[in-house]
């Protein structure tokens, strides 16, 4: 699997409630219109625990975003899909508006590693 990797934070004034309502019955309806060849499109909210950041500080992000494709073939061939999407490209960024502080967007492919863990109980 090829994974594509969003670190989103929401636009100044909205509150964390209404960010992640509009992104997922708006904003989430757009960007699976833009994903026709990716296999799983999630989103992830942050809900810090403990920060080490001044009281008062909100944390960099509040959410990070994945979409996955069977390949890296099938991710270059879902942006050339989504470029001659025109009218669904504009709709999107517009949205983006709405939602988002478009200064602090962060695109990354990621390269995973996983740990077998001892899950024995010992």
């Amino acid at each position: 699997m090829f994974k594509l990797v969003l670190l989103l934070k929401r636009k100044p004034g909205m509150s964390p409630e209404e960010f992640r309502d509009y992104y997922e019955t708006r904003h989430a309806v757009l960007g699976a219109r833009m994903a026709p060849l990716a296999r799983r499109y999630i989103r992830n909210y942050l809900h810090p625990l403990r920060s080490n950041a001044p009281a008062g500080t909100e944390p960099p992000y509040d959410c990070i975003t994945e979409l996955w494709f069977d390949s890296e073939d099938d991710f270059r061939r879902n942006g050339e899909l989504v470029a001659a999407m025109r009218e669904e490209l504009a709709a999107i960024t517009a949205d983006e508006e709405n939602l988002f502080d478009r200064s602090k967007i962060y695109w990354f492919t990621t390269t995973q590693g996983e740990s077998v863990l001892d899950t024995s109980g010992h």
